[in-house]
């Protein structure tokens, strides 16, 4: 409603100014108030049917007329209001000239019928041109409307979309931590209930904690940090997992859950239990820009594991591209026997 007053005073005002150019311009050049007063009487008088039919179109015949394809409907009603509109100057003319035909004037009569007819023609190409602005007014309104509606779905469906991608993540990360929680039942019952009680904390932040926009980028690093230890529980003394994630001195928030699927998939292919393996992984924050490595040996799991369909590593740049468009770069590469991986954001 704001935004329609808005548009309506603006509207009024523009008129205003058109009525009062005269009179100002009048009374600049002679001086005398009366001139000026009589000009803009004569203005208002010529401009009241253009006025009419431009709010009349651009509240009602165009919209509801126009922008519907009712064209017939749309010049019927406008030659209506065209006539009713000069009604008074039609009256006027007619009486001149039943008036001219009685007094017989001969060849001036049709001087003076030209005359008429001009100004006829002038009247009808001003409406025309009332009408053809209420129409461009009308259509760039509409044009914006539209605009910022696909703007808003464009919105709600990205945020609709971000939210399903995070979910997506969640069964993947509780089916992978659970089958590595059930291969240590027989082996450690104690430190299976420990990765549990992990698991329980980790579950916690991701249900609950998670459930935002951004979070702190201190609690995302603690939480990579716990499923990480959950994760080394069930390798050997021949592997080797380094951490280098310092907490950030200053208050950083950062989209949840955007490198886990990472992790996962640098245990998933970077861990062997016939082979020596490695997992290396670090963050970085640095006046704004957060920087994630994970490098890992690359142990490719047969056709037949499908633990972890590789559902998280998919979303990744897509969840990049919705939450950090242009301010980023993923790049990816492996050789034979590595894998690397790395995130940069500005934040």
């Amino acid at each position: 409603m704001k935004q329609k007053l808005t548009i309506l005073a603006i509207q009024i005002f523009a008129w205003l100014l058109i009525l009062a150019l005269p009179m100002c311009a009048t009374y600049v050049i002679t001086r005398n108030i009366n001139d000026a007063l009589m000009i803009s009487g004569a203005v208002s008088f010529l401009l009241k049917s253009y006025i009419v039919l431009y709010f009349t179109n651009f509240y009602f015949f165009v919209p509801h007329l126009l922008f519907k394809r009712r064209w017939v409907l749309f010049v019927v009603a406008n030659i209506a209001v065209f006539c009713l509109a000069n009604i008074e100057e039609f009256f006027s003319i007619s009486t001149n000239m039943q008036w001219m035909q009685n007094l017989n004037l001969g060849d001036n009569a049709r001087n003076i019928y030209l005359g008429y007819a001009s100004g006829i023609s002038a009247f009808s190409i001003l409406s025309i041109f009332a009408i053809l602005a209420a129409i461009g007014v009308r259509y760039i309104l509409r044009t914006n409307e539209m605009r910022q509606k696909l703007m808003e779905e464009t919105a709600r469906r990205h945020e609709a979309e971000l939210t399903m991608l995070k979910h997506q993540l969640n069964p993947h990360f509780l089916f992978n931590t659970l089958n590595n929680i059930s291969s240590m039942v027989d082996i450690s019952p104690e430190k299976a209930q420990d990765s549990i009680s992990q698991l329980a904390d980790l579950l916690r932040y991701n249900l609950y904690e998670s459930d935002t926009e951004q979070v702190p980028l201190a609690g995302e690093i603690e939480y990579m940090q716990n499923y990480i230890s959950l994760m080394s529980l069930r390798y050997g003394q021949t592997d080797s997992v380094e951490v280098d994630m310092p907490l950030p001195k200053e208050s950083v928030k950062v989209a949840p859950m955007l490198f886990i699927s990472l992790i996962e998939n640098a245990f998933k292919h970077g861990m062997s239990s016939a082979r020596p393996s490695f997992v290396n992984i670090s963050l970085r924050y640095t006046d704004g820009a957060l920087s994630f490595i994970v490098e890992n040996s690359l142990h490719p799991k047969s056709d037949t594991n499908r633990a972890g369909s590789g559902i998280g590593l998919a979303n990744i740049r897509r969840r990049l591209d919705l939450l950090y468009p242009d301010r980023y770069t993923y790049k990816v590469s492996e050789t034979d026997d590595v894998y690397h991986a790395e995130i940069n954001i500005n934040i």
